[in-house]
């Protein structure tokens, strides 16, 4: 964790976020107000409700289809909270039991070993729209995309989660209500390939089975 002398205070980090008009824009659409106080007070008072600690720092802001604010307790632990609009196809998610099946989705992921943020507050009310908390995950090498064993990698990562996600109840009910992405995902491949490389063909599975699983935690916020 960083030297607390040099954390941001949530209001803080907040308000330099918001200096960007684009981000104020985002704020008003995901958490209807551009008011870093505001926003500092729910965030603190979320926490509190949801974990009974204190927040002390905040060394990550960001929005994109949700808000996320990766936060210091005073504990000593370091957590993710992400808000989301509700009601908003275009954000994902038009109902809270729609998005308490995505976390639910997670929480089993991470519990079946996929490297990623484990849910330690299921989603709850949050203003207007709904929050969620996770365990931080420290960002890890960023690796080369375009090299084989990543591509390989990458698509045995893809492989398993499909797996997994295959007999999870609250994928599936997820799925079912917004994109309907399972049963896409058992089809078999037919392109796995740049135009710049000859096309493979055989289940996403096979492609997979060569490459080396790379367990290193991905961000899932």
């Amino acid at each position: 964790m960083e030297d607390v002398g040099n954390r941001m205070t949530l209001r803080e980090a907040i308000a330099a976020l918001l200096e960007d008009p684009l981000d104020q824009i985002l704020a008003r659409s995901i958490l209807g107000t551009t008011d870093a106080g505001a926003i500092a007070d729910r965030v603190s008072a979320f926490v509190a409700a949801q974990l009974g600690r204190t927040v002390v720092g905040c060394p990550l802001s960001i929005q994109s289809v949700g808000a996320v604010f990766g936060v210091d307790l005073d504990d000593g632990s370091r957590v993710v909270v992400k808000a989301h609009a509700l009601g908003d196809p275009q954000r994902g998610f038009t109902s809270h039991d729609q998005i308490a099946a995505a976390y639910s989705a997670q929480a089993e992921l991470a519990a079946a070993g996929l490297p990623c943020a484990r849910v330690l507050a299921p989603p709850a009310a949050f203003g207007d729209g709904v929050a969620a908390i996770m365990t931080w995950l420290p960002p890890g090498e960023r690796d080369d995309p375009h090299a084989p064993a990543t591509r390989r990698a990458m698509a045995g990562f893809l492989a398993r989660t499909v797996e997994l996600g295959a007999t999870s109840r609250p994928a599936i009910a997820w799925c079912d209500r917004s994109c309907r992405l399972m049963p896409c995902s058992r089809r078999r491949i037919t392109r796995c390939s740049t135009s710049r490389r000859p096309r493979a063909r055989g289940s996403m599975t096979t492609l997979a089975a060569p490459a080396r699983f790379s367990t290193s935690p991905r961000r899932s916020w």
